[in-house]
C-alpha cells in the first residue's frame, strides 16, 4: 500500500493490479436489473465540489438511471436530479423550495454534468488505474465486493485545486453490481475554505429496494437548453 501511494503521488505510470476486468464485469450487471438505493452522502470542501448534502437516492431500470441529491441551505432546500441521456450527456433537473413566503422553482436542462464518479463502477476499470480487490463488505443488509483503486494526479489535471492522486474505496453489490459504497481520499491533503481536506466525498448505502419502475427514470418534458455544468 505504501508503494502504491508513493507511485500515485509522484505521478509516474504504474501497472494495473489485475482486478479491473473483474470489477468491470461485476459493474456491468447494472444494465440488466432494477434497484432503488438510498444513501448517506457527505461531501468535504465546499470550494471543491459545492454545498454539502447528506441525502442521495439512486433509481435504476435496466441501465437507465436517476440520481437525486438534496442540498440544504439557510433559505430552503434544493433537490437536483440527474437523468442519464444516451450514455454521455445528462438531463439535470432542479427543484428548489424556499422558506417563508417565497415560492418554489423548478427547471430542467441538458448538461455535461454526470454522476458517473459516484454510481458507475465501470468508470474505475480504466487500465491506467491500479485496481485491487480487498474483501467482502455489507451495506444496507447486502453483500458487496470492495475494491481499492489508485487514481494518478493526471485524473485531476483540469482542477485548479487538486494537484495530487487519490484512493477510491468502491464496494459493488455482489448480485446487482450497483455502487453500495464509494469514498475518495486524496493521497495528499489540499486546502479548501481554510481547512486541510483529504476526503472528497463518501457515498454509503443505507437502504435497498428492488421496487422501481421505468417511469421513475423516464426523462421529464423540458425545454432543451445546453448547460456547461460539470458536477452535481
Amino acid at each position: 500500500m505504501l508503494i502504491l501511494l508513493a507511485v500515485i503521488a509522484s505521478g509516474c505510470a504504474y501497472t494495473n493490479a489485475g482486478d479491473a476486468e473483474e470489477l468491470k464485469d461485476l459493474a456491468s450487471k447494472t444494465d440488466q436489473t432494477q434497484y432503488n438505493v438510498k444513501y448517506n452522502f457527505t461531501v468535504q470542501g465546499t470550494a471543491l465540489l459545492g454545498q454539502t448534502s447528506e441525502d442521495a437516492e439512486l433509481f435504476s431500470y435496466n441501465g437507465d438511471t436517476r440520481f437525486d441529491r438534496e442540498t440544504v441551505y439557510a433559505q430552503g432546500n434544493t433537490t437536483t436530479s440527474i437523468y442519464n441521456m444516451n450514455g454521455s450527456r445528462a438531463l439535470r433537473c432542479t427543484e428548489s423550495n424556499y422558506l417563508g413566503n417565497r415560492s418554489s422553482q423548478s427547471e430542467c436542462n441538458v448538461t455535461n454534468a454526470t454522476v458517473s464518479r459516484y454510481i458507475d463502477g465501470t468508470e474505475y476499470s480504466n487500465p491506467e488505474y491500479s485496481v485491487n480487490y480487498v474483501r467482502e463488505e455489507r451495506y444496507a443488509g447486502r453483500k458487496c465486493k470492495l475494491y481499492r483503486i489508485g487514481l494518478p494526479p493526471s485524473e485531476f489535471e483540469n482542477s485548479s485545486v487538486i494537484n495530487t492522486g487519490a484512493i477510491v474505496d468502491l464496494c459493488l453489490d455482489k448480485e446487482k453490481g450497483y455502487v453500495a459504497y464509494n469514498s475518495m481520499n486524496l493521497t495528499r491533503p489540499v486546502t479548501s475554505g481554510g481547512e486541510a481536506v483529504s476526503n472528497i466525498y463518501t457515498l454509503e448505502a443505507r437502504s435497498y429496494s428492488s421496487d422501481v419502475s421505468r417511469e421513475q427514470v423516464r426523462l421529464p418534458e423540458f425545454n432543451r437548453t445546453e448547460g456547461n455544468s460539470t458536477g452535481t
